[in-house]
């Protein structure tokens, strides 16, 4: 990944990524989607969502929240802890 002149080439870079991933991995069973976590916030437009979706219909995309939250308060304790034992 690089600079990218539109959204559309950072998209199309995303796509290609999954794509490579996915042969490297073998694909998900026959009939099933992978899954991605997508940030879903306020802030991230619906329009990029959506595009990012019909140039994947071979992913699910989910909110990242869940694993997302998990990881942010694992992380916040062992900062915390890193504060009181340098």
């Amino acid at each position: 990944m690089g600079i990218f002149s539109h959204v559309g080439e950072q998209i199309q870079d995303v796509v290609g990524a999954f794509r490579e991933l996915m042969q490297s991995q073998g694909g998900p069973p026959a009939g099933a989607k992978v899954r991605v976590g997508m940030q879903m916030w306020l802030d991230t437009p619906a329009f990029l969502v959506d595009l990012f979706r019909r140039v994947n219909p071979a992913l699910e995309v989910v909110s990242s929240d869940p694993g997302g939250d998990l990881l942010r308060a694992r992380h916040q304790r062992q900062f915390l802890r890193s504060l009181h034992h340098p």
